[in-house]
């Protein structure tokens, strides 16, 4: 809403209030204004949050608090399945027939420009 959106820079600013105490009670208030699920907060922090009015303060600290703070603290945390994970892109080269890595390899070389090489 329109009242909202003009409130959201001065709530912004509370969360970067230098004073601690004052700093808790507005990130008391921004956690408890979203759902505890990580998935809504990572979508909330990428798409929805428009950090320009946290200026040049470090606002990665707030979404980092924001990600933690939904932790549930008597759970485990557990290594997802060995065959979920992707390999390494270096494996994925090796894997590759000789032509693929032969042409990946004429891709990835850089070509220098004349004014980068140093003079003798």
């Amino acid at each position: 809403s329109e009242l909202t959106s003009k409130l959201e820079p001065a709530f912004l600013a509370g969360l970067r209030c230098v004073q601690p105490h004052i700093r808790a009670k507005f990130f008391e208030v921004f956690d408890a204004s979203m759902r505890k699920r990580l998935h809504d907060r990572l979508l909330y922090v990428v798409c929805s949050q428009n950090w320009e009015a946290m200026g040049p303060h470090f606002w990665i600290k707030q979404c980092i608090e924001l990600m933690l703070s939904s932790a549930c603290p008597i759970s485990t945390l557990q290594n997802c399945s060995p065959t979920s994970l992707l390999p390494p892109v270096t494996g994925v080269i090796a894997m590759a027939d000789p032509a693929d890595r032969a042409a990946f390899t004429q891709l990835a070389t850089v070509k220098e420009e004349p004014s980068d090489v140093e003079s003798e």
